[in-house]
């Protein structure tokens, strides 16, 4: 790997002595341009602060100044159509690769004659002036390319108030450094990098506070985001050991937290996103380098990590068969990245399979509706219309423990896998859902699905969830005891249900909501407690009669224990004998 190189000075004794030795370091410049020198006196003290980095000035170095004078008049009267301009100062050559820079005038409006107090900018190139306010600014541009990055040509940006001809520089910038491996072969063609509250683009170098004091201003614009291009396509290393380093500078005036550090990188054979979440501090001057990270570009496995990855949107919304997201085990998915994964979904043609098995859920709930009673994230809402179209079959995250009423409902699932850690259900969790069955892991201790897709707690004794993907009859597994509230909730496709005698426990909106449930068969002969709670009016076909088969010796025992039924009308109670 190439050794980065700073340009910019830096030195480890305080500015005086600096000043002293560049007079016996560097060459005096022409008579008729008396030079500057330039010196880094501030101390970084961080564990990570150029750490390993050779710090130099190189040759052409370039720095921009201006007076203070007119800054100051400039800068902060009413606009009056004041000029002001900068002049530029470049680096004798026999001053590069030293610590201590000395500079002679180039080019520019404004020349150093005497001992002014001026300010100074490095690099000269990212220095702007406004004609009409009097602004100096330090415009950082918004793409950096690779080769100059790690090729000996780094410009970390640098500020400061120069007097008597000397220049006592601080940082403007920290350096962040990614490194990368793949197991395949791949180049990056480009990467970019996003910040919670934008990255500094453009600030004054000084502006006036009280008493003539002269203060640094952090910010007076950001940018989302900031490019790094690779002049030639950079090979991403095989090697775990050796990975190949892709080199950011970023504008910082002052120590800031950043937040949701984001890269996403454009390979050869696809891209991936890396990211770092929680809070990063970050000073001037410091050198951040994030742990090794391998890439993964398969579209059907993208790679999620708090610190090191996200999932890749862009394959979700080309994908034709399936999404397999996969993730170490240190890392958790979040909520609303999984509600966003769903999300990308609709932008599809066609359905396909999202399997979420092989990551964490950082939540242990799954709603279907927030506090305000509105639909989210992962159901239709009220009706099939805005449903959940494009995904035929949902395996959910591990780390999931509740499943929440409605939280699948009125959409086009044909499968809910759900995973070992899932032990609570709650309302009707997937009403409306027409063509869905369950499947649960074969580790989950609360619950089980049977061969029809119904869903059980785990000893099969309790009916908790009947949906449409079933078919349109169905048998309640012997054994059962009770069929819980809403369990066929909004069950559009069952036609006929058979209920064994081992069941006791049957709230009357069990089954509440099924239009075209017209045939219920009693094996027992004591009824089952159904007891009379609303939404029983809504069971079987209104315009045809609907049938109630039981044994024969419990007809009328049935019609006094199930007349909240019966009482809705169109219901025969018949033997079975007459099946």
């Amino acid at each position: 790997m190439k050794k980065v190189v700073l340009v910019c000075g830096i030195a480890a004794m305080g500015i005086l002595c600096l000043t002293e030795c560049a007079k016996n370091i560097v060459p005096e410049s022409p008579e008729n341009s008396p030079a500057l020198t330039g010196v880094i006196a501030e101390e970084v003290n961080s564990k990570t602060a150029l750490e390993g980095v050779d710090v130099s000035w190189v040759k052409d170095d370039r720095i921009a100044v201006q007076l203070s004078d007119n800054h100051r008049e400039n800068a902060f009267k009413p606009k009056g159509g004041y000029a002001t301009g900068f002049g530029v100062y470049k680096l004798v050559d026999e001053a590069a690769g030293g610590k201590v820079g000395k500079f002679i005038f180039d080019s520019g409006d404004e020349e150093i004659l005497g001992d002014e107090e001026f300010f100074a900018f490095y690099p000269a190139s990212f220095c702007s002036c406004n004609p009409s306010n009097g602004g100096f600014y330090f415009d950082f541009p918004m793409t950096q390319h690779y080769e100059d990055n790690v090729g000996g040509k780094l410009q970390l940006p640098m500020y400061g108030i120069g007097r008597s001809r000397n220049i006592d520089f601080k940082y403007a910038g920290a350096v962040i450094v990614l490194r990368i491996w793949s197991e395949t072969e791949t180049k990056v063609h480009s990467c970019v990098i996003n910040a919670k509250g934008g990255l500094a683009k453009k600030a004054f170098t000084y502006y006036v506070q009280e008493k003539g004091k002269w203060s640094p201003l952090q910010h007076a614009h950001s940018v989302s985001s900031l490019n790094l291009d690779m002049r030639n396509p950079l090979a991403v290393s095989t090697d775990e050991t050796n990975p190949t380093e892709i080199v950011f500078i970023v504008p910082l005036a002052g120590e800031r937290t950043m937040e949701n550090l984001k890269f996403s990188i454009n390979c050869t054979e696809g891209g991936c996103e890396l990211i770092k979440k929680s809070p990063l501090k970050v000073k001037p001057g410091s050198k951040v380098s994030f742990p090794v990270t391998k890439i993964k570009l398969d579209p059907n496995r993208m790679y999620v990590d708090e610190l090191e990855g996200e999932i890749d949107f862009d394959w979700i919304k080309t994908a034709e068969k399936s999404v397999r997201v996969t993730m170490p085990s240190s890392a958790r998915l979040l909520e609303e990245t999984f509600r966003s994964i769903i999300e990308a979904t609709k932008s599809l043609d066609h359905q396909i399979i999202v399997d979420l098995s092989g990551t964490i859920a950082k939540t242990e709930t799954i709603q279907g509706l927030d506090n305000n009673n509105q639909y989210i994230g992962f159901c239709g809402g009220n009706n099939r219309q805005t449903g959940i179209s494009r995904i035929s079959e949902l395996r959910l995250p591990e780390g999931i423990k509740t499943i929440m009423n409605k939280a699948f409902a009125n959409s086009d699932y044909h499968k809910i896998v759900l995973p070992a850690t899932v032990t609570t259900i709650s309302g009707c969790p997937a009403n409306g859902c027409d063509k869905m069955v369950w499947e649960v892991n074969a580790e989950n201790t609360s619950f089980k699905a049977d061969d029809k897709g119904a869903l059980y707690d785990y000893s099969f004794t309790t009916l908790f969830s009947l949906n449409g993907g079933s078919g349109e009859e169905y048998v309640v597994r012997d054994g059962t005891t009770q069929i819980r509230k809403w369990a066929l909730y909004e069950n559009s496709v069952i036609k006929s249900l058979t209920i064994p005698a081992t069941v006791t426990n049957m709230p009357s909106n069990c089954i509440s909501g099924t239009p075209n449930l017209s045939k219920i068969v009693c094996l027992g002969a004591t009824p089952a407690e159904f007891s009379p709670n609303t939404g029983a009016n809504k069971v079987g076909p209104t315009d045809r009669s609907k049938t109630l088969y039981v044994p024969a010796g419990s007809v009328e025992l049935y019609k006094e224990k199930w007349a909240s039924l019966l009482k809705e009308g169109n219901w025969e109670v018949l033997p079975l004998t007459r099946l």
